[in-house]
């Protein structure tokens, strides 16, 4: 390879830059590292680096294909606390199913009900005695009179580790509201749309179904109804063909 410059032509060995690049990430990580070593007091900005470190990893993790990487990475947020770790991890247990990783897909329906009964436990003591674990606590909260921005995410949550039955709650407290709870709550679509991207058959019937009405959103037919072809339910051939019926008219 030939440089040239301001006054003449320099040859520079094939693959010298190439050579060079490889060092650089190495390079900028010592002179950070060693700021952080030169500034001890600042423990934030090592702590910020170590936190960067970690989600690269998980980020890492999360777009890759394998079934039992998706699992261990789902236990990993499992030991986590937040909504944050509950959420990564319906995220990379939906995935399994949605991809069809049939060797995972029994541990990923236990975990999911492991994650159900974690949520029971945490709000169990404003439920009444008559309801049992299999309830959605979603539900409970929002029907005893619990702070509803709080049930609603509690539902969405539960909505998340594939909770048929909180979904069709979910699909009615959008289309007619409850409470506080308004109709067409934005945060609603959004769970459906997440889902539906992932490959989530009912999610797919849900928000197609919302898409080509335009229920608290502006109407998407052609993409609604791309949505309801991929799902293999009785329901979507109904409305797919409410829907031809009402583009022939």
């Amino acid at each position: 390879m030939t440089i040239e410059t301001s006054e003449n032509k320099v040859s520079v060995p094939a693959g010298t830059f190439t050579y060079f690049l490889k060092f650089i990430p190495s390079l900028i990580l010592t002179v950070v590292f060693g700021m952080c070593f030169l500034s001890l007091p600042d423990t934030a900005l090592c702590q910020s680096l170590q936190k960067d470190n970690a989600i690269q990893t998980d980020l890492h993790l999360l777009n890759i294909y394998d079934g039992r990487g998706r699992i261990t990475l789902a236990k990993e947020y499992l030991s986590g606390s937040n909504d944050e770790d509950f959420d990564n991890a319906s995220y990379l247990l939906r995935k399994i199913v949605a991809d069809g990783q049939e060797e995972q897909l029994f541990e990923a329906f236990y975990l999911m009900g492991l994650m159900h009964e974690e949520l029971w436990a945490k709000y169990a003591a404003t439920a009444e005695k008559q309801y049992q674990p299999h309830h959605s606590i979603g539900f409970i909260l929002l029907s005893r009179g619990f702070d509803t921005d709080k049930a609603l995410s509690v539902l969405i949550q539960e909505g998340s580790i594939l909770n048929m039955q909180v979904q069709q709650t979910l699909r009615f407290l959008y289309e007619s509201g409850y409470d506080d709870i308004p109709r067409y709550d934005r945060r609603i679509p959004k769970f459906f749309k997440q889902a539906a991207i992932e490959g989530i058959p009912r999610s797919m019937l849900v928000y197609g179904e919302i898409l080509v009405g335009g229920m608290g959103v502006p109407a998407k037919p052609t993409k609604g109804i791309g949505l309801l072809k991929k799902c293999n339910f009785e329901e979507a051939k109904f409305l797919l063909g409410q829907t031809s019926s009402s583009i022939s008219k």
